[in-house]
């Protein structure tokens, strides 16, 4: 089975860093789970399709998102926020 690279814009790394602890450990576990299958939605790891971005998904880490694309044989996150403002422009 093809396992895909995660990597971390520089936006994401600084969101990332901002990130309480507890959030950042279970986003190391989707990091697993998204290494192994990036687009089937499954417990543990729910994934939605952004609607009007080509291509973003959103991952859910409880109040958490983290904004997503595939390219290639990468998973290339772009930002992670607070689900309050991660939808926003």
């Amino acid at each position: 089975m093809r396992t895909l690279a995660i990597e971390l814009e520089k936006r994401a790394e600084r969101d990332f860093a901002s990130l309480p602890k507890d959030v950042r450990k279970r986003l190391y576990h989707v990091f697993d789970e998204l290494s192994a299958d990036a687009f089937r939605p499954r417990p543990g790891c729910d994934i939605r399709r952004l609607h009007g971005e080509r291509g973003l998904r959103a991952v859910r880490v409880g109040d958490h998102r983290a904004i997503y694309t595939v390219v290639g044989s990468s998973v290339r996150f772009a930002y992670f926020a607070h689900r309050s403002v991660a939808y926003r422009g």
